[in-house]
């Protein structure tokens, strides 16, 4: 008895092929919350459905959409990420130095500031200041509002009074 295999169905494909071409050459992809590296080199077989794609970089706008990849297909995505405004030289306008420093203590008693604490808000600070931010839920802006700047400071004061307690 003969069997012929050809003759069997064969199941259809079940992944697609999924690429990105754009700018800025420092993007990253995630795609449905995961982080999968750089979205400039990125071409990979995928599931064959609808994906929440970011694509991201520091400094620029990302940018969310849903990416539907074809069975059997490839789909590629184009994007040019928008530069974000640089942040004002001389933001949280009249803050003296020393509030400026104590904020940067703050930080980096928290763990999100590694450099000197000076009191000049360059982009190290500025990031510090965002993952901050992002820590609290607010929009990372990289500028501290009144508000923020008082629970950042007081977060601070509430973990050292923690740390000069001797170990129970």
């Amino acid at each position: 008895m003969d069997l012929a295999l050809d003759a069997l169905p064969q199941s259809p494909p079940t992944t697609g092929v999924l690429s990105f071409q754009g700018s800025p050459d420092s993007a990253l992809v995630t795609i449905d919350g995961k982080k999968l590296g750089s979205a400039a080199a990125f071409r990979q077989e995928i599931s064959a459905d609808s994906h929440q794609v970011e694509i991201s970089a520091e400094g620029y706008a990302s940018q969310h959409e849903t990416v539907a990849v074809p069975a059997g297909g490839e789909k590629s995505v184009q994007f040019a990420l928008a530069r974000l405004p640089e942040a004002p030289a001389q933001a949280e306008p009249g803050w003296t130095l020393g509030e400026k420093t104590e904020v940067q203590r703050a930080l980096r008693a928290l763990g999100h500031f590694q450099g000197e604490a000076e009191g000049g808000f360059g982009p190290r600070t500025r990031s510090a200041i965002k993952q901050f931010q992002s820590f609290e839920g607010a929009a990372e802006t990289g500028v501290l509002s009144d508000s923020q700047r008082w629970t950042l400071l007081d977060m601070a004061q509430r973990l050292a009074a923690l740390l000069d307690q001797a170990a129970v």
